[in-house]
């Protein structure tokens, strides 16, 4: 399955305007500056200055300190340069950046929260479903003409979408039709009929829809899977930390996934499930790769974790 790419900041390199400084060499590289200066200002207190190598050394300890600060205002100055970048920024820097679009991009009722109240990771979610929506803004400069304008105008007028497609589909030699479909962020991805609606009455906007373009939404085409992981352990290894963390991999992976075209291969799930201390995994379910198209999305209805054995 094949879609148009989507911005995934864990898949780029760290910018970087800065070179972090290691922080040792600086260290080295002061105390040698301060012993040259001193011999070089007081020769016979300098060259007598031999005691650098000791824990509660005055002089050490306030050039560590310097040291630590200078590698956080440099930390600092790489954080700032992130701040500027649709990739990298977040809540108020990303109201920022969709500011530069003509007219803006406000933030959806689902990407709206409350700095002060809203559990960090649900912030990062919210953000990460605005910057996608940032990112397609561009494409719907005039109509819902390219693949990504129509997502664009499907996740602005529904707020409770995770996801849309859109997907020409030929009906005969001369007859086609753009096929949107919708999915929504919760357990049971299908969208309701308000929801369908909603989306159906905002692309037939006579701004939004080209006018030779006949538009048909859809809900989600949902296959549902279960997991089910037979897990053996190196030995001396914690049972319930090492498969606590199989479970939180093989979670994010399925959360990866829950998208529309989001393919369920086995070798992504075992490379999910095989942390460090496991000694095998073998996938019991699902028995083959689940691969779907643009207007199909993979549920996982249940995860089954069993610790099989332990290597010899």
């Amino acid at each position: 399955m094949s879609r148009f790419s989507i911005i995934d900041p864990n898949q780029l390199p760290a910018m970087v305007v800065i070179v972090p400084t290691d922080s040792e060499a600086t260290l080295v590289e002061r105390m040698t500056a301060l012993k040259t200066r001193w011999t070089e200002y007081d020769p016979p207190m300098g060259a007598q200055y031999d005691v650098e190598g000791l824990e509660f050394d005055p002089i050490k300890i306030n050039q560590e300190v310097n040291t630590d600060l200078h590698v956080k205002l440099e930390d600092r100055v790489n954080q700032a340069a992130r701040a500027l970048t649709l990739v990298h920024a977040i809540g108020g820097d990303l109201d920022a950046i969709a500011s530069r679009y003509p007219g803006g991009v406000p933030r959806a009722t689902s990407e709206t929260y409350d700095v002060l109240t809203t559990p960090l990771i649900e912030q990062r979610r919210m953000d990460n479903r605005y910057r996608r929506r940032i990112w397609l803004a561009a494409n719907a400069f005039s109509t819902a003409g390219a693949e990504e304008a129509y997502v664009f105008h499907a996740l602005t007028a529904v707020p409770t979408l995770k996801d849309a497609s859109a997907v020409l589909v030929h009906l005969s030699r001369y007859d086609q039709e753009v096929v949107v479909t919708l999915m929504a962020d919760r357990p049971d991805p299908k969208p309701t009929t308000a929801e369908i609606e909603a989306a159906r009455s905002h692309l037939h906007k006579p701004t939004v829809k080209p006018l030779t373009a006949v538009v048909r939404v859809a809900g989600v085409v949902v296959i549902n899977t279960k997991y089910v992981i037979d897990i053996t352990l190196l030995p001396a290894i914690d049972e319930t930390s090492i498969m606590a963390q199989i479970r939180a991999a093989v979670d994010a992976h399925i959360e990866a996934q829950r998208v529309l075209g989001g393919d369920h291969t086995l070798a992504a799930i075992y490379d999910a499930a095989f942390v460090p201390g496991v000694h095998n995994v073998r996938i019991r379910e699902p028995v083959a790769d689940i691969l779907v198209n643009a207007r199909q999305a993979v549920r996982v209805t249940e995860v089954e974790l069993r610790m099989v054995g332990r290597a010899e």
